[in-house]
């Protein structure tokens, strides 16, 4: 997974959002986790995943917006064995990772 911060807290100095972009490789995943302190929105640029938010399991495709609630277990992984797949992430209410209460959640 390539991931780049492209305005947070530490590249903009925003204090109440971030926005950030991500490449999964084939078959790439980021695991279960939660952002306890922050909504988040998922944009899918390109390519096809596939992914859970609670109870709710999806699959996304360019154009697709996905919403995760603040506190929402979720993950999001690359469903092509060839394709990238390539989203952009936004946290509302929190300026970074950090401060929007990421823990991973261990299955």
């Amino acid at each position: 997974m390539v991931l780049r911060w492209l305005i947070d807290e530490k590249t903009a100095g925003s204090t109440m959002g971030t926005l950030g972009y991500t490449i999964f490789p084939p078959g790439g995943k980021h695991e279960l986790h939660v952002h306890e302190n922050a909504e988040e929105f998922i944009i899918i640029k390109s390519g096809h995943g596939k992914g859970s938010c609670g109870d709710f399991t999806y699959e996304c495709g360019p154009g697709d917006v996905i919403f995760i609630p603040k506190g929402a277990p979720h993950y999001i992984e690359n469903a092509s064995n060839v394709d990238l797949l390539e989203l952009l992430f936004i946290y509302v209410g929190a300026p970074g990772l950090e401060k929007s209460g990421y823990k991973p959640i261990k299955t």
